[in-house]
């Protein structure tokens, strides 16, 4: 593939053919990615993206817009939701239905990431509830269930699972990759139920059923969140173990920086409960590091408790009321009120135990 698409530069370039250009670049960027080379590859996109637009090809620049988008969502959303904002006007003003509803769809992951909640909800329910119906029954819905996550971390574990249920039939349909995460998704059902051990078995073989294409994007994590949350859930600190050794040997920390975020948050946890001081907060500082300069609200809000909690045990009380209370108010700000419940518990004295699971019911 990578041949072919040298050849066809090679061609465009001779004959001036812009077009051609555009287009045998692009997916050159996409091989060079999803070989690794992600610098290489969004380098690429990128002047896909510009020779495009300089010559008003439309339809090579909607296609960069999207790769370009879908590229980073993984590592830098403020950037996705540019590109994913560019790509929907434009779409928009070509009368281009289905792909300005892709862009929009395909931007749930990076609203939530950012924080942008309500947005994310409305998505989901504008898009169930309209009359055109192609959208609930085609591949487009898969990327509303993200929408599952914003309601369990809110406590409506009800509407996450008539979510689900909504798009069963969809998500059958769908790739093993989509799959894989419609089932991360009923595993954080299960968890929010307090059927731990059913969660860990529904995931157990999620290190065996990713794959390149759920890494580049950057949907890995979201997995391995409700994974390694459910192993310590249930108690099992050998499969938390094992789980963050497999990612990370896959995902360097400059390829997957979010996600090694999170490696580093769950480390944390087991240092704590180790007994391993400076592990736990060197890698809870680091993950909250990532977590501000990726402009992430609620794993930062997540990480700064976990963090408080632990000084709490400490007996360092006093060193932790600052994150608790700037965790609180990105709780309430978010709605995410099972949180906001933790945080008051802990300030008012409440124990937490080194395994409790990071997602309450």
């Amino acid at each position: 593939m990578l041949f072919r698409s040298e050849l066809a530069l090679g061609i465009a370039e001779r004959n001036g053919d812009s077009q051609v250009f555009c287009e045998a670049i692009n997916t050159k960027g996409l091989i060079l990615g999803g070989r690794g080379r992600r610098e290489e590859g969004r380098a690429l996109l990128t002047a896909a993206l510009d020779h495009a637009l300089a010559a008003d090809l439309h339809e090579a620049a909607l296609r960069a817009y999207n790769n370009l988008a879908a590229d980073l969502q993984g590592t830098d959303p403020v950037r996705a939701s540019a590109y994913v904002q560019a790509g929907t006007a434009l779409a928009r003003l070509m009368g281009r239905r289905r792909l300005e509803v892709m862009f929009i769809a395909g931007e749930m992951p990076v609203l939530i990431d950012l924080g942008r909640w309500d947005a994310a909800i409305r998505v989901v329910t504008e898009f169930l509830g309209t009359d055109e119906q192609w959208i609930s029954e085609s591949e487009l819905a898969n990327e509303l269930i993200m929408g599952a996550w914003v309601y369990l971390w809110r406590g409506q574990i009800v509407e996450a699972r008539n979510l689900l249920d909504r798009l069963a039939e969809v998500g059958k349909r769908s790739t093993p990759d989509t799959r894989l995460v419609y089932d991360a998704l009923r595993a954080g059902v299960l968890r929010a139920q307090g059927r731990n051990g059913d969660a860990l078995t529904l995931l157990a073989d999620a290190s065996e059923r990713a794959s390149d294409a759920l890494d580049y994007l950057g949907l890995t994590r979201w997995v391995l969140i409700e994974s390694v949350e459910a192993a310590f859930a249930a108690g099992d600190r050998q499969s938390v173990h094992q789980q963050l050794e497999r990612v990370a040997a896959r995902l360097t920390p400059v390829v997957a920086p979010i996600l090694h975020a999170h490696i580093q948050r769950f480390r944390a946890r087991l240092a704590a409960i180790d007994d391993r001081s400076d592990d736990v907060a060197s890698n809870f500082q680091a993950a909250i590091g990532t977590f501000q300069q990726r402009q992430m609200p609620f794993w930062l809000a997540v990480t700064r408790l976990e963090y408080a909690e632990w000084l709490v045990q400490r007996g360092k009380a006093a060193d932790a009321d600052g994150m608790f209370a700037e965790a609180r108010a990105t709780f309430a700000e978010l709605g995410a009120v099972p949180w906001v419940e933790r945080v008051d518990a802990a300030m008012h004295g409440a124990t937490t135990s080194t395994e409790q699971t990071a997602l309450p019911a």
